[in-house]
């Protein structure tokens, strides 16, 4: 049985949505933010999950570069709506956001170049 990342995970959601609630509660924050500042929670959870799996793998779990690029797309999506509920133009954050998508890709391609390279020998002529 591998270690309880979905609990951990699950925990981080419950803490994020609660302490952006009550911060909405208290005047902090609008209510039309606690979901964007919930997702941005979940995100760096996500970062911290993935640099904890870097420092101890374990066999048989998802790579940690895997959950970083998950932390750092859902945070991405978090920052992104508050930004949107603040007033800032869509079409910029959404700009914005894909060109984070290609640098996740552009990572995830050279992460995975040296694993997947053929391996060919050289035809004698």
């Amino acid at each position: 049985m591998g270690r309880p990342w979905g609990l951990m995970t699950a925990g981080v959601v419950i803490i994020g949505g609660g302490l952006s609630y009550i911060s909405a509660i208290l005047g902090y924050i609008a209510f039309s933010e606690v979901l964007p500042i919930a997702a941005v929670i979940l995100g760096v959870g996500l970062i911290l999950e993935g640099a904890i799996k870097q420092l101890i793998p374990a066999p048989g779990e998802m790579e940690s570069i895997i959950t970083i690029g998950w932390g750092v797309l859902v945070l991405a999506i978090g920052v992104i709506g508050d930004l949107n509920t603040r007033g800032y133009p869509l079409p910029i954050l959404l700009g914005a956001f894909v060109i984070l998508i290609g640098a996740l890709a552009v990572l995830a391609a050279m992460k995975m170049w040296t694993r997947r390279a053929p391996q060919t020998e050289k035809v004698r002529q």
